[in-house]
C-alpha cells in the first residue's frame, strides 16, 4: 500500500486515524509509565486514548469521501472526549488540521504540511502559558519537518516517515527543556503519544500491524524518586477541572482568561464549533471558582472533576490507596458525591467508595468501575445519586466482574436515605432491597439559578431569577434562594412528614444557612429542621424532606 501514496481522501485519513488509536492502546501503557508532568498520576496514555477514541466515534458511517468532512468530525468528537492536558492540547492539534482542510475533499503532501502547522499554532494558541519540552515542542518540530520534507517534492508516506522521525528526536530532546523530565529521567509522555500517532497513521499506509504488543523501552517511573519530583511539582494542583462552555461573545474571554490565571494553572483552552472546553488545575478550595467563572461569561454545558492528589497517592511517601478498609466478605458501596459536605457524610461509613460527580459533571463509566474493581470486595452496591449516571453506573456493572446491584437513585437525599439501610455485613440481596425502600421515602427539592429565560410548568422565567425544583419539576420561582426554599417547602410538606434537611451549597454561607433554617422552624414548629454543608456547586439548597 505504500509505494507511492501523493493523496489522501477521507476514507483512507478514517483508516489512517482508527489505525493510530490502535496504536496508542497498544502503547498506552508506555505512555503511562512517562507520565511525570504536569503532576505524576500516570494517565496521560488514557487520556490520549479517550481522546481519539472520542474523535474517531464521531465518524459518520458511511465515512464521508472528503476529508474536510472526516477531520472536522475527528476535531469535534477528540473535544468533547478530551481528558487531562494531553488529551485538550491533542484535540486542538486536531482542530487546526481540521481548520487547514476545511473544504478539501483531499490533501496533498503540501496540504498535508500545511495542516501540521496549523496544528501547531492552535495548539500554542489555546494553552495559556505554554511550557516546551511538551507535546507543543513535539508539534512544532513534526510541522517543521513536514514543511522541509515538502521541498523534496515528497509523497505522503516519505512525509510521514520524516515526521515520525523528528517526532523521535524531539521526544528525546525533551529532558533538556523541561528540567523535571531529566530529573526523573523521564520524556516527555505527550509528546511520545503524539509521536506514536503519526506512527500509528504511517504503519497504516505501509501495511504493518498496529495491534501488537510493542517491546517496552522505558521503564515505570521510579517511586524511590517520587519525593524529589513532587517537590518540583507546583503544590496548587490539587484539583482538575474541565468546563464546557457556551460562550455569550469572544470579547469577554479574555478578561475570562486572565481571572482563571490568577486561580490555577495548566490551563488550556479547547475550541470547538459551539463550545469551548476549559481545562484547569487549581487548590481544593477554589475547585468551584472556574464554574462560577464560566457562568459569568455564558452557559456552563458540563462540567468534570477530578482528584489530581487522589490520583498520584500511590506514588506518595507511606501513602497508598488503602485496601485496608475492605475485606472479601463484605459490601461495598460506591457512592456518586456532589460535594464535599457530602463526601464527609457518606465517608463516615468505612466501607465506601466516594466518586466526585453530579449535575453538569457527570461520572463516567470508567470512573465508577476504577472506584471499585481493584478492591477486595466480591459484592458492590453503586448509588449514582443522578438520573444521568445512572446509565454509567449500569455500564460499569456490566463490565465488571464482580457482583454489583444499583439502587437508581435519582438525588444526594435518596442516595442518603438509602446509606441508612447499608450494611457491609449483611445478607446483599436484603441490603440492596432495603436501601431502595429507603430511598423511595424521601422527597428532593433543588434551588438554583436560572440560566437562561424561558417558560417551565406555567411560570415565566428570567435569566438570574431563582427557581425550586421537587424531584425535578419546576414549582415556584423568587428572588432569593431563601424565599424561594420556603415557597418550596409549603408545595413539599404533608402531614407525614417529620423532618426537613437543609444541604447549602458553595455560595451560601454558614450564617445564612442558619437563618434560614430558623425561619423554616418558625414555620413548620412540629417538623425537626437540620441543616448542613454539602459543599454543591450551582444549587444553593439541596432540600430533603423525610
Amino acid at each position: 500500500m505504500s509505494e507511492t501514496i501523493k493523496t489522501i481522501d477521507g476514507p483512507l485519513l478514517a483508516d489512517m486515524t482508527k489505525a493510530a488509536l490502535r496504536w496508542l492502546q497498544s502503547n498506552k501503557e508506555e505512555i503511562n509509565s512517562l507520565n511525570v508532568f504536569p503532576i505524576p498520576d500516570g494517565d496521560t496514555g488514557i487520556n490520549m486514548v479517550l481522546t481519539m477514541q472520542a474523535g474517531c466515534e464521531k465518524l459518520n458511517q458511511p465515512v464521508s469521501k472528503s476529508v474536510s468532512e472526516v477531520s472536522s468530525q475527528l476535531a469535534n468528537g477528540a473535544l468533547m472526549g478530551g481528558r487531562g492536558n494531553s488529551g485538550i492540547i491533542l484535540s486542538q492539534i486536531w482542530r487546526g488540521i481540521s481548520n487547514s482542510l476545511a473544504g478539501l475533499d483531499e490533501f496533498d503532501p503540501n496540504q498535508f504540511a500545511v495542516a501540521l502547522v496549523q496544528a501547531s499554532e492552535c495548539a500554542y494558541r489555546n494553552v495559556v502559558k505554554p511550557v516546551e519540552g511538551t507535546i507543543l515542542t513535539v508539534m512544532k518540530d513534526a510541522s517543521k519537518a513536514a514543511t522541509h520534507a515538502t521541498k523534496d517534492g515528497v509523497d505522503i508516506v516519505k512525509l510521514l516517515q520524516q515526521v515520525v522521525l523528528s517526532c523521535e528526536q524531539s521526544v528525546q530532546a525533551t529532558p533538556d527543556l523541561l528540567p523535571i523530565l531529566k530529573q526523573a529521567g523521564k520524556v516527555d509522555a505527550g509528546g511520545y503519544g503524539l509521536q506514536l500517532m503519526f506512527e500509528g497513521m504511517l504503519r497504516h499506509l505501509c501495511g504493518h500491524p498496529v495491534d501488537i504488543s510493542p517491546d517496552r523501552k522505558f521503564q515505570p517511573l521510579d517511586t524511590t524518586n517520587i519525593e524529589n519530583i513532587l517537590e518540583a511539582v507546583d503544590s496548587s494542583q490539587e484539583w482538575e477541572v474541565v468546563v464546557d462552555l457556551q460562550p455569550y461573545e469572544e470579547s469577554i474571554l479574555d478578561i475570562f482568561y486572565g481571572k482563571l490565571e490568577s486561580i490555577g494553572t495548566s490551563i488550556q483552552i479547547g475550541e470547538g464549533d459551539e463550545v469551548l472546553r476549559i481545562h484547569i488545575h487549581l487548590p481544593k478550595d477554589k475547585r468551584f471558582e472556574p464554574i462560577t467563572l464560566a457562568e459569568d461569561v455564558g452557559t456552563v454545558v458540563n462540567v468534570h472533576m477530578e482528584n489530581l492528589i487522589h490520583q498520584i497517592s500511590p506514588f506518595l511517601p507511606g501513602e497508598t490507596r488503602s485496601t485496608d478498609n475492605f475485606s472479601s466478605g463484605q459490601i461495598l458501596a460506591t457512592i456518586v458525591s456532589a460535594g464535599p459536605g457530602f463526601s464527609k457524610i457518606f465517608s463516615e461509613n468505612p466501607a465506601v467508595v466516594v466518586v466526585p460527580g453530579g449535575q453538569t459533571m457527570n461520572s463516567s463509566t470508567e470512573e465508577l468501575l476504577d472506584s471499585f474493581e481493584s478492591l477486595p470486595v466480591e459484592q458492590v452496591i453503586i448509588l449514582p445519586n443522578n438520573p444521568n449516571i445512572i446509565l454509567a453506573a449500569e455500564q460499569a456493572s456490566k463490565l465488571s466482574k464482580k457482583e454489583v446491584s444499583i439502587i437508581p437513585t435519582r438525588s444526594i437525599p435518596q442516595g442518603i436515605a438509602a446509606m441508612l439501610a447499608f450494611n457491609p455485613d449483611g445478607p446483599f440481596d436484603k441490603i440492596c432491597d432495603a436501601m431502595l425502600i429507603n430511598s423511595q421515602e424521601v422527597r428532593t427539592g433543588e434551588i438554583t439559578t436560572a440560566t437562561h429565560s424561558t417558560t417551565w410548568n406555567n411560570h415565566k422565567i428570567s435569566k438570574g431569577e431563582i427557581i425550586g425544583l421537587q424531584d425535578n419539576e419546576l414549582i415556584c420561582v423568587a428572588n432569593s434562594p431563601s424565599e424561594c426554599t420556603q415557597q418550596l417547602l409549603r408545595t413539599m410538606i404533608n402531614d407525614d412528614c417529620e423532618l426537613i434537611t437543609l444541604y447549602y451549597g458553595t455560595d451560601i454561607s454558614t450564617e445564612e444557612a442558619n437563618a434560614l433554617s430558623l425561619d423554616v422552624k418558625s414555620e413548620f414548629s412540629d417538623l425537626e429542621v437540620e441543616a448542613y454543608s454539602g459543599g454543591q456547586p450551582l444549587y444553593h439548597y439541596i432540600i430533603s424532606v423525610e
